[in-house]
């Protein structure tokens, strides 16, 4: 279902122009990067080339060849962290945060960065969080897939003086979000998305919210964050009530 100007379903309205991604620079103590020789965890220091990435770090997850990367458990493994964070560069990247797993980026978080890159995100379960303090980013040009479900959570808003939520950059770049599931699968619990900023879509191919959850009318999931930009809503499954200040 394509959104153009404004769309009514159930209790929301969605009204959509066109906004301009903001590039971001960042300087690093040190990058690492993602490769997985050992495990899907995170916080295993032989798993990066540079070792476990420190909250000054930049970290890049850019392949999934060998281990998909996980952060897990933080009354365990204690808060993954860094600066940077890109999951998707110039190739396939992969992190999911489940368990109650927390991972803090002190800076900026890119899915699907470049042409021909495709980057995975998904945050489940109850206490997995990813927070983001300054801006996140989807699909700049190419191909980013975020999934909240069962209780997980991002958090843009690290009360900076900027944050920002961007999708597209490019007209070959193609966005989705899943709040629950993935379209076509068995409904799940949802997950939820905060943020300071209005969601902000620019060029795309293709940008799609799927709403695939189980909360009901009683249960009252609210999402929150305005959708400024062309999309298709999805609502697939689930009781929804947008709040944003959509346009």
């Amino acid at each position: 279902m394509s959104v153009p100007n404004a769309f009514r379903y159930g209790l929301f309205y969605l009204a959509i122009p066109l906004f301009c991604a903001i590039p971001h620079v960042a300087v690093h103590a040190q990058n690492t990067t993602w490769t997985g020789t050992e495990s899907t965890d995170w916080f295993d220091s032989d798993n990066w080339n540079n070792g476990t990435p420190a909250s000054n770090d930049g970290a890049f997850i850019d392949t999934t060849s060998t281990n998909a990367t996980v952060v897990s458990d933080q009354s365990t493994n204690g808060t993954a962290t860094a600066t940077d964070v890109g999951v998707g560069i110039s190739s396939t990247g992969s992190l999911t945060i489940e368990n109650g797993g927390v991972l803090d980026v002190g800076s900026t978080f890119e899915i699907g960065f470049n042409s021909d890159s495709t980057g995975t995100v998904l945050i489940t379960g109850s206490g997995s969080t990813l927070t983001v303090a300054t801006q996140f980013s989807m699909a700049n040009s190419g191909t980013a897939t975020l999934t909240v479900s069962e209780g997980g959570s991002l958090v843009v808003d690290g009360e900076t003086t900027i944050e920002l939520f961007t999708i597209g950059n490019d007209s070959d770049a193609e966005a989705t979000i899943n709040i629950g599931s993935a379209s076509g699968e068995t409904a799940v619990a949802p997950g939820s998305i905060t943020s300071a900023a209005d969601i902000e879509i620019s060029t795309a191919k293709s940008v799609t919210f799927v709403f695939n959850h189980t909360d009901t009318e009683t249960d009252e999931y609210t999402f929150s964050p305005g959708i400024v930009g062309d999309a298709d809503i999805n609502v697939e499954s689930g009781y929804t009530i947008f709040t944003g200040d959509n346009r």
